[in-house]
């Protein structure tokens, strides 16, 4: 959508925020992953850039 291109383009693309979707197979799972990993993020157990690998491989592994 337009009116995100601007967040998408300086924010998301260059990695200020990470950007995760629902749109896979098994929604269940990443839904308990994220709160997971939230958890361990508030804790500062594992830093942005281990989350954000993290719910990757576990989406990857999902699929």
């Amino acid at each position: 959508m337009t009116q995100y291109q601007k967040v998408y383009d300086q924010d998301i693309k260059t990695g200020k925020y990470y950007l995760h979707t629902n749109f896979y197979s098994k929604p269940d799972i990443l839904k308990s992953e994220l709160k997971a990993q939230n958890q361990q993020l508030v804790q500062g157990q594992i830093t942005p850039d281990q989350y954000a690998k993290n719910i990757d491989a576990k989406v990857a592994a999902a699929q």
